[in-house]
């Protein structure tokens, strides 16, 4: 998905499963579809270009791994939340 609508849009099919944000998207920042994600209990992670620091403080629990980025790190931080499920 390139912008909010769209990703707002497919939370209801990634319920239950992890989901890594981009923070900057076409048309905003995704944090509305994180405050979503983090309400129905869906573990996710921010995958950003971004600083951390302009992650709102309510969603700072989520991990953020910093692009550029070694596929090793998005591994790591989809097995650790995984973990953290069950």
């Amino acid at each position: 998905a390139t912008g909010r609508q769209a990703t707002v849009a497919l939370v209801e099919v990634v319920a239950g499963f992890v989901a890594f944000l981009d923070i900057d998207v076409t048309d905003g920042k995704t944090f509305e579809v994180a405050h979503l994600l983090a309400d129905r209990g869906t573990p996710f992670a921010f995958v950003s270009g971004a600083r951390w620091e302009e992650v709102p403080p309510p969603l700072r629990q989520a991990p953020f791994v910093p692009k550029p980025y070694d596929p090793h790190d998005i591994e790591k931080t989809f097995l650790a939340k995984l973990g953290s499920q069950g």
